[in-house]
């Protein structure tokens, strides 16, 4: 089958649908310095702050303002906090917060990009194995795919055990 012929096949719709969907993807890969925001607590940090600036924030988890701007800049664009420019600091809108920063919440995911991430560390371990056919061991993985999880916070332990959800909770 030559060029032209493929071409005339392509369904413009279908490939934009498609361009868009890999854009997302790559934006979401991009993004990966969430686990980063979990780690060092950022985003504890944020919760209910209001707007915040960089250096700011970088005093409250003792790092550094260069990266902690860099961060926010990425989380920003993408939604994960809110730039505010008439105050100049960012914010996170507890939304997001009930997502990425309270534990106790049902729908936590924060700890969640951790495991995330350490599939990228250990990239090369996947590609051998689809290789060789060889499985993964529990020791092959990235250490941090092992750690804690926010998956198995309150709201999962209640999904497994099938406690009772809290009073204005669900089980998820």
């Amino acid at each position: 089958m030559t060029t032209a012929t493929v071409a005339a096949t392509i369904d413009e719709a279908k490939l934009e649908a498609f361009v868009g969907q890999a854009v997302l993807d790559m934006r979401a890969a991009i993004s990966r310095l969430l686990h980063i925001g979990d780690r060092l607590g950022l985003y504890k940090a944020m919760t209910g702050a209001g707007p915040i600036t960089s250096s700011v924030l970088a005093q409250c988890v003792d790092t550094t303002e260069r990266h902690v701007r860099a961060w926010l800049g990425n989380q920003a664009a993408s939604g994960y906090v809110v730039y505010n420019p008439a105050g100049g600091g960012t914010y996170e809108p507890a939304e997001q917060a009930m997502v990425v920063a309270n534990e106790d919440s049902p729908i936590v995911l924060g700890s969640t990009f951790e495991t995330i991430a350490s599939c990228y560390a250990g990239h090369e371990v996947f590609v051998d194995a689809f290789r060789t056919g060889a499985g993964v061991g529990w020791a092959e993985h990235d250490r941090s795919s092992t750690g804690r999880h926010a998956v198995a916070g309150p709201a999962e332990r209640r999904r497994r055990t099938g406690a009772e959800p809290e009073p204005g909770r669900t089980n998820l």
